[in-house]
């Protein structure tokens, strides 16, 4: 696979569109393109870091160095941290307070994930 499938895969997979990954790097939709379709294979470092940023990888596994993307979260997981993320940085109070009760449910799925964990450990 080379750069330009992995961009290409990494921002099918991150459910965005060319434009939308344009206007975050700073650049055109028509140059997303043509590094997708390897018609610019001298992609700035800057753009790369960018987009290693954006789709949760590595500039390394976007150049090939790095035999698999490494990314700790798959795509959905993704795709739900940048709408939380998004709700939790809102102006709106009303997003706030979503982002805040998904945080307090949250919380209290580790505590259960605790409690069962130490009555499994506990002697009887």
């Amino acid at each position: 696979m080379n750069i330009g499938s992995r961009l290409k895969k990494l921002r099918l997979d991150n459910n965005m569109t060319l434009d939308e990954v344009g206007k975050k790097i700073g650049t055109t939709k028509q140059t997303l393109y043509k590094y997708e379709n390897g018609i610019v294979t001298n992609i700035p470092s800057d753009k790369i870091e960018a987009l290693a940023k954006i789709y949760g990888t590595t500039p390394a596994y976007i150049m090939g160095w790095e035999p698999k993307d490494n990314s700790v979260f798959g795509a959905d997981e993704k795709r739900f941290l940048k709408a939380f993320i998004r709700l939790k940085e809102s102006r709106d109070e009303k997003d706030r307070a979503v982002a805040a009760a998904i945080e307090r449910l949250l919380r209290l799925d580790e505590q259960e994930s605790d409690d069962k964990q130490g009555s499994v450990d506990k002697p009887l």
